[in-house]
């Protein structure tokens, strides 16, 4: 009851809100708004009206009147341009003071619907308000007709689209002076159109629009692959047509203004332009495109070359070998560097590295190819060398061995080299290679090879031989010396300081030991290596010696199974590697202990639990500690293995030292509870299990609880009540239960109990429990909160309802089936006590299928333990519903099935086909059947409703058969949802239009089904009706009863006949040539297609023309056949007109040109240095030579009459010659043009020939070239041993060329631009050209040489006729106005180098040599001055040069010759006492072209000092001098006196002993003059003394020592009374 309540409440809510909908659908058409004045009228009352969109609406018509007890005004009145009329202005509101003033109003436009109600009585408030009304427009719109512009196809078109059209517009189409029809009317013939469009709409004028629908000409697509390969020598189609061709189309070719009808042909490189060309029928449009057929030059293959290479011998040889592939008739030319081409191999002498370029020439189909593979790459001629030897060693290495130490001053040996040969000139220096190991290792004097070793490595000494020759290489010879040393006795060069060391266990973080063996040896660092005696006892050693533990747990055990003690032996190798030819080494032993224990090393703290076991973990305060070694040590040690076993600890101290380990002694420990999460709760077996365990008594519960150290004692445990269960059910429960060792697995421990207690208590709860073992640790609660036990002993009960889930539905029954036209709702109801939602199982059926579960929402009822829930049937189909259900208690509810429920929300979908597609045209192979289908679920034929129509191409009814009962009968084939059945037989000839209706078994109706118009035609043409004519001829001729017609240029032939169905679609139709005519005519045409065009008047009727020949250029002289199709692909029989022959003829002679191969051809001019002949090819049925007239025309002049001579190759070729001589007097030099005129006895007119330019010119052009500086620096030959011109300064060339025939781009200037290493530049960034300027037959350019470069020019020119100029000899000049860069100075190996107050010096002993360095990148440098120059204050022994010349003579380049390099030596001459030097060097460096750097001053100071140092040395008086000594009572001064030109008072060694010790002085020294130098010093203390002095200068030249007498100061009287009194000393002993 409660549910039909609900379901009223419903409905009267639905029926509230329709009436609402109801109220707005009666709103008005047009809308009223009342607003404030509007601002045009702001002093007034108006009305504005406006369309849907808010515009104003001017000219529209108000007509209002105002009242209030009375008629007060009324008018009419068209709104302005803003929409809006004044009804009264706001004085007349105001005067006419009425108190109920109302308005009505009556508003109308064209196209809009009239408003008669929207201003109806209304109360006027204010004199200043609009009224604000809102027309609705009964005009369309929203509809656009867009006319179809298609090419044609063959194909229909729709003859328009249309947008904006809605679904209840009734829309209408009427094509020409057709029928109006509502199905789009299609189109596909060559042809403008006319469409109208009307389109009904309720509530709207009719909208109708006419356009202008248009098939143009369709486009001819072709593709065409024009021939694009290199040259093969074979001849091939130009190009190829690969698709777009169809049967009848008419094609030719143009190629050189010949029109032919197949392919031309080509062989020779170039490009051929060709035009194709195809005629189609009327319906496309001619066909003409252009297309560049080319055949490309292609090189020469196989061309090889074998290039010669050898060393200098000082003699010519050519640079080429062989030229291999070359054929007869080829020209070779060779190319050396940057010269000139020619055909003579090059040869060269000089040693050099040369480029050789070969370039092969052969006719105009191959490119002129250069020789790529030569071999090899460059003609190189190698530098001969020089032979050296070394003066004392043979071999190119040398060992030595030093034994024990190496000596102070080193050890030297002899490496100076001899030159052999003596061939070059050069002269020996010598050097150190050194890897970066052995630096230090050894110096070697530079000048005499003499080299001295200082420690153990390896150098590579290098003595170089230089050449003044370029043919000959500097040379340079190696040799190797290897020195090693080796201790001679063991020890001698590695040591530990301590040779024992005793270490206690964990000390020093682990550091056993750090002591590394030291090397006593010389500066060389070897590699050592350390080595312990035993490695597997937790002990390792590193690299650098350093002793660790590695592994205390192995060290600890190692010392336990010796008794506290470890010894370990370490020793330090030198290995013999490297620099050391014998092993050396030594060694120390470590003793390793533990610590000693404590006398109280531990104490045992924490909680004792029951029966005497340890609850917590040991500690001791002291010490830390670990119960393993490899564990590492804490504040206490927490035992894992729990239990009564032995326990050991070891102790560690503050510092580190760790003891022996300890033993624990009757330890019990337990520190775990027993633990909850393996504590196990089991159930004796239920009904049933799941969440919720069912049974029908009473149930038995078992503990089991584990504990591996002290074992489980006892369990607590609990039961309590589910919240969800009834208060019938026991609410809790508790106890406690002993604990039984499990007498195989004794950590496990069991108990049970057995629940309820008693036999009338019913459970719905869980149990929990915990365990406590033996040392009184107690478990976490178990909770077995999943798993509530039941007893339940009610069945289940049901109920199960049915019925549309929403109203406004059908349904009915038939056959025991229930249809329904929507979604289905299932209420289910279920009373249970213990209902789970789960358990209950809703199953569904869809059509036969497997019966699949449901997911249902289950709901509680206001009913004690009922349960409802829904489900709802949604989706087409037959549907079975069940329902089953059992309480987990085992207690079943009767089984629910429903009977079929059938739901179709589907409409029936009606298709139509039929099978030639658009129903007004079919091919042959088509069966003309019509395809119903319907696709339905629930079908049943007789359901079906069917209303035919039939006619005849002229509108005639045909009598058909009756469609609907044939369909209502028909056999139905079934695929799933669809019936389909077809008709074919069932139909007469005739155009069928048919209506299809249908509805299924739930009533819901298909979609109405218009098939429009379709064509059953199985008929051909009528032959009776066919016929052909042709257009009036220029004459005819009726010859043996057959009539000729001849036509020029074409004639026109028309194809007629009828069909009454389907209409004639189109005829083919073909000719045949006479027996007997001339092969000039055309021999047949193959059936052709001509689109039948129906006749206005008679519908049956179609006609065809075609006009002939295809082509202009063929001729006719044959017969017409053809025959006619109809529309459904039925054709007549073929009708020729034998009694009837056409004639056309329509071919102008044609001719080509040929002329002997131009020597050039630049665009249209032929140029030729030789005689020209010319050849003409005429191409003419009927030919007479004396009709052709060639003419010619020489320099413009008229042209006249000239006489081939004429053969006749065929019928329809002949060919004319005519040769124009060029004689050596060069008096047929000229440009030639010829003109051909030919008119056949036809009256066919050939195309008038006018030829090309042809020129003749047999005159060569004349090359003159001068500059314009002549301001030149040098005329030095080059490296390359061409005269050079050296400029400084910018050089421009006048080039002049005479010739008549001018091509200023051809042209061919070789301008190459080089470095002084021959390193190519950009030429052209380095010039600039003029334009050339024109005088009669003389050209002139002007090339300006601005830019650094070592130039070469070179200019070449052959004229337009191929006449070449004389050869140019190549001039050879430099331009550079750049000095000399990179200025740099080396010395050679000084005795020292050093850093003097912020300047650098060099100090010599010996003569020095300076080695001065420029680059020039041009010209190269050509000679140096340099000068060496004195120093300010320096000595007189000293003497300099100044500005001294070095010519290239005696400078050395790089092999680039950028770089310049020489040398000289200070002094110039032999160094004696006079030509010391201390000074510095400076230079400059000139190039080829004068350009001179700034000068170069070096900062470095060179000293050249050979004279060694002088010394004198006096002192005070000595009181007496007895037995060599003398005596002092007083202070000792000593004056030193040293005489030396480079003095450093530092140098100087003074050194003094008293009584046997060292004893320190510090002369004071000042400076006489520039070589004598004064130092004192004073020796003040009492005793006896020696003084000794070594000097030797910075340039390593010694001052002999100076070693004095014994010298003895006393000691005072005061002083040997104080020596001789006693010391006292007291010690205090506490």
């Amino acid at each position: 009851m409660q549910r039909n309540e609900r379901r009223k409440l419903t409905k009267r809510i639905c029926a509230a809100f329709l009436s609402f909908v109801m109220v707005l659908t009666l709103i008005p058409a047009s809308t009223l708004s009342v607003l404030a004045a509007t601002p045009e009228h702001e002093n007034a009352i108006t009305i504005s009206v406006v369309d849907e969109d808010d515009k104003a609406l001017s000219d529209a018509t108000v007509r209002f009147y105002v009242d209030a007890d009375a008629n007060l005004k009324q008018s009419t009145e068209t709104t302005d341009a803003y929409g809006t009329v004044v009804v009264m202005t706001a004085d007349e509101f105001e005067q006419s003071k009425a108190d109920n003033l109302r308005i009505s109003a009556t508003i109308s436009k064209d196209g809009y619907a009239t408003d008669q109600t929207t201003i109806e009585n209304m109360s006027l408030t204010s004199g200043t308000q609009d009224l604000h009304v809102q027309l609705r427009s009964t005009q369309i719109k929203d509809v656009k007709v867009t006319a179809t512009t298609e090419n044609y196809t063959g194909k229909d078109f729709d003859a328009a689209t249309i947008s904006g059209v809605r679904e209840a517009d009734v829309v209408s189409y009427k094509l020409n002076d057709n029928d109006w029809t509502d199905v789009m009317p299609k189109i596909s013939e060559v042809g403008s159109y006319s469409l109208t469009v009307k389109i009904e709409r309720e509530g709207f004028e009719d909208y109708t629009e006419t356009v202008q629908p248009k098939i143009e000409k369709g486009n001819i697509e072709l593709n065409v692959t024009p021939l694009d390969r290199a040259y093969t020598g074979s001849a091939d189609d130009a190009l190829e047509i690969t698709s777009g061709l169809e049967s009848g189309d008419i094609v030719s070719y143009v190629m050189n203004g010949n029109e032919t009808p197949s392919v031309p042909q080509i062989t020779e490189a170039g490009e051929y332009e060709v035009t194709v060309k195809v005629k189609r029928n009327d319906n496309y449009n001619e066909f003409s495109k252009t297309y560049t057929a080319k055949i490309t030059q292609i090189s020469i293959d196989g061309l090889s070359a074998t290039l010669n290479c050898w060393t200098y011998d000082g003699k010519s040889h050519p640079v080429v070998k062989e030229v291999k592939g070359t054929k007869s008739g080829d020209i070779v030319k060779y190319k050396l560097d940057e010269g000139e081409w020619d055909t003579s191999v090059p040869e060269v002498t000089n040693a050099g590295e040369y480029s050789v370029k070969i370039q092969v020439s052969r006719n105009k189909n191959y490119t002129d190819t250069e020789v790529i593979d030569l071999n090899p790459a460059k003609v190189v001629v190698k530098q001969a060398e020089q032979e050296i030897e070394f003066n004392r060693y043979s071999s190119d290495s040398v060992s030595d061995v030093v034994k024990g130490e190496f000596p102070d001053t080193g050890k030297t040996y002899d490496f100076s080299a001899k030159d052999v040969k003596a061939v070059a000139g050069g002269s020996f220096t010598y050097s150190i290679e050194n890897t970066a190991e052995n630096e230090g290792v050894a110096t070697i004097d530079a000048t005499t090879g003499m080299l001295t070793a200082y420690m153990p490595g390896e150098v590579t000494v290098v003595a170089t031989l230089s050449s003044n020759d370029k043919n000959f290489v500097e040379t340079s010879k190696r040799i190797t010396l290897t020195i090693t040393q080796e201790a001679e006795y063991e020890g001698q060069f590695v040591k530990f300081a301590d040779k024992t060391v005793n270490y206690t266990l964990g000390e020093n973080a682990g550091t056993v030991s750090k002591q590394e063996a030291v090397y006593t040896g010389t500066k060389r660092h070897p590699r050592i290596s350390y080595t312990i005696d035993n490695e597997n006892i937790g002990v390792q050693c590193s690299s650098s010696g350093k002793i660790t533990i590695k592994d205390y747990r192995k060290i600890g055990d190692e010392l336990i199974k010796n008794n506290g003690v470890v010894k370990i032996k370490v020793t330090a190798t030198m290995k013999q590697a490297g620099w050391f030819s014998k092993d050396d080494k030594t060694s120390y032993e470590i003793t390793i202990r533990f610590a000693q224990t404590p006398d109280d090393p531990y104490v045992i703290t924490g909680t004792m639990g029951k029966n005497n076991w340890y609850t917590s973990a040991i500690s001791d305060s002291t010490y830390e500690i670990t119960d393993d070694l490899g564990k590492g040590f804490g504040s206490n040690v927490t035992f894992s293995d729990e239990g009564t076993g032995e326990r050991y600890v070891y102790l560690k101290s503050a510092t580190g030292a760790i003891t022996n380990r300890i033993l624990l002694d009757g330890v019990k420990i337990d520190t775990v509870k027993p633990d909850s999460n393996k504590i196990k709760i089991e159930y004796s077996e239920s009904v049933l299990s799941k969440i919720f365990w069912f049974y029908d008594g009473p149930v038995t519960i078992n503990f089991t609880a584990y504990d591996v150290t002290s074992g489980v004692d006892s369990f607590d445990w609990t039961y309590r009540r589910s919240t969800d269960a009834s208060t019938s059910n026991l609410e809790s429960d508790n106890g406690t239960v002993s604990a039984t060792q499990d007498s195989e697995d004794t950590t496990k421990y069991t108990a049970s109990i057995t629940l309820p207690k008693s036999e009338a208590e019913q459970l719905r709860g869980y149990i929990s429990v915990n365990a406590t073992d033996n040392a009184g640790l107690t478990s976490e609660d178990k909770t077995d909160d999943g798993r509530v036990i039941v007893v339940d002993t009610i069945s289940p009960t049901r109920s199960v309802a049915y019925e549309l889930e929403e109203a406004g539905g059908t349904s009915q029954t038939v056959d025991n089936k229930h249809y329904f036209s929507n979604n289905v709702k299932f209420t289910f109801d279920i009373t249970e006590a213990n209902f789970y939602e789960d358990d209950v199982i809703v199953k569904v059926s869809k059509n036969n299928g497997e019966a699949k579960p449901v997911s249902v929402k289950w709901n509680d009822t206001d009913n004690q333990d009922e349960h409802e829930a829904t489900c709802i049937l949604s989706g087409d189909g037959d549907y079975i519903v069940t329902m089953e259900y059992e309480d987990r208690s085992g207690h079943k509810m009767e089984n629910y099935q429903s009977e079929v429920v059938t739901i179709d929300t589907t409409a029936p979908v009606i298709n139509f086909e039929y099978s030639n597609g658009n129903k007004t045209s079919a091919d042959k192979d088509n069966k003309q059947m019509a395809t119903i289908s319907i696709t339905e679920h629930n079908f049943r034929a007789s359901d079906i409703e069917v209303a035919t129509v039939a006619k005849n191409i002229k509108g005639d009814t045909v009598a058909a058969k009756d469609i609907q009962e044939i369909l209502r009968n028909a056999e139905w084939s079934q695929h799933g949802d669809v019936y389909t059945t077809t008709l074919s037989s069932e139909f007469v000839d005739a155009i069928y239009e048919m209506t299809l209706n249908y509805k299924d078994l739930a009533l819901n109706p298909a979609k109405e089904v218009k098939t429009g118009e379709f064509i059953v035609d199985h008929t051909a043409p009528a032959a009776d009706s066919m016929q052909v004519t042709y257009s009036t001829p220029l004459t005819e001729r009726i010859i043996s009863a057959i009539t000729f017609g001849y036509y020029n240029p074409s004639v026109e032939v028309t194809f007629t006949a009828k069909d009454v169905t389907s209409g004639v679609d189109y005829f083919m139709w073909s000719y045949l040539k006479e027996d007997g005519a001339s092969d000039s005519n055309v021999a047949s045409y193959p059936d052709a297609k001509l689109v039948a065009a129906q006749d206005a008047n008679d519908k049956s009727k179609f006609t065809a023309s075609v006009t002939l020949p295809k082509t202009t250029v063929e001729q006719l002289r044959g017969s017409i056949a053809f025959t006619a199709t109809d529309k459904y692909s039925n054709v007549s029989n073929k009708l020729t007109d034998e009694g009837h022959v056409i004639v056309v003829d329509t071919i102008a002679p044609t001719m080509t040109a040929e002329y002997t191969e131009a020597a050039r051809t630049v665009g249209n001019h032929m140029y030729y240095n030789r005689d020209m002949t010319a050849t003409f090819t005429v191409t003419e049925a009927n030919f007479y030579s004396e009709d052709v007239h060639v003419e010619v025309s020489k320099d413009g002049g008229d042209f006249s009459e000239v006489s081939p001579i004429w053969k006749d190759n065929s019928t329809d070729v002949h060919v004319g010659t005519y040769t124009i001589k060029a004689p050596s007097d060069h008096s047929g030099d000229a440009d030639y043009v010829f003109r051909v005129r030919y008119t056949d006895r036809s009256n066919n007119e050939m195309s008038t020939y006018t030829s090309d330019i042809i020129t003749i010119d047999t005159i060569k052009p004349v090359i003159n070239v001068t500059y314009s500086n002549q301001n030149v620096k040098n005329n030095i030959n080059d490296s390359e041993g061409h005269a050079r011109k050296y400029f400084d300064s910018t050089q421009t060339a006048t080039v002049t060329i005479t010739e008549h025939n001018f091509e200023a781009s051809e042209v061919d200037f070789t301008i190459g631009a080089k470095d002084a290493a021959g390193n190519a530049l950009n030429a052209n960034e380095l010039n600039t050209k003029s334009s050339w300027s024109t005088s009669g037959d003389k050209h002139t350019i002007t090339i300006t040489y601005p830019g650094d470069a070592n130039y070469t020019f070179d200019v070449a020119y052959t004229d337009l006729a191929t006449n070449a100029a004389d050869n140019y000899a190549e001039d050879y000049f430099t331009v550079d106005k750049t000095a000399p860069t990179n200025l740099n100075v080396s010395y050679s190996n000084s005795i020292l180098d050093t850093v003097l107050q912020a300047i650098t010096f060099g100090f010599y002993n010996a003569k020095m040599t300076v080695t001065i360095n420029a680059t020039d990148n041009i010209s190269g440098v050509h000679d140096f001055k340099y000068s060496y120059s004195l120093a300010s204050g320096v000595s007189s022994v000293n003497a300099e040069l100044i500005n001294q010349a070095i010519e290239e003579a005696g400078i050395t380049y790089t092999a680039g010759r950028t770089k310049a390099t020489t040398r000289f030596e200070i002094p110039k001459a032999a160094l004696g006492n006079s030509n010391q030097f201390n000074g510095n060097v400076s230079f400059t460096a000139t190039d080829r072209s004068g350009n001179e750097s700034s000068k170069f001053n070096d900062t470095k100071r060179l000293v050249v000092d050979n004279i060694s140092p002088t010394a004198t040395v006096e002192y005070n008086s000595p009181v007496q001098t007895v037995g060599g000594i003398a005596y002092y009572d007083g202070t000792v001064n000593a004056t030193v006196t040293i005489n030396e030109a480079n003095f450093y008072a530092e140098d100087v060694q003074v050194s003094v002993t008293k009584d046997g010790a060292a004893y320190s002085v510090t002369p004071s020294w000042s400076n006489n003059s520039t070589d004598v130098h004064v130092g004192t010093f004073a020796l003040s203390d009492d005793g006896d003394y020696f003084v000794n002095i070594n000097y030797a200068d910075k340039s390593s030249n010694k001052m002999a020592t100076y070693t004095s007498e014994q010298i003895r100061k006393l000691l005072h009287l005061l002083s040997l009374l104080m020596e001789k009194k006693p010391t006292e000393r007291h010690i205090r002993m506490k």
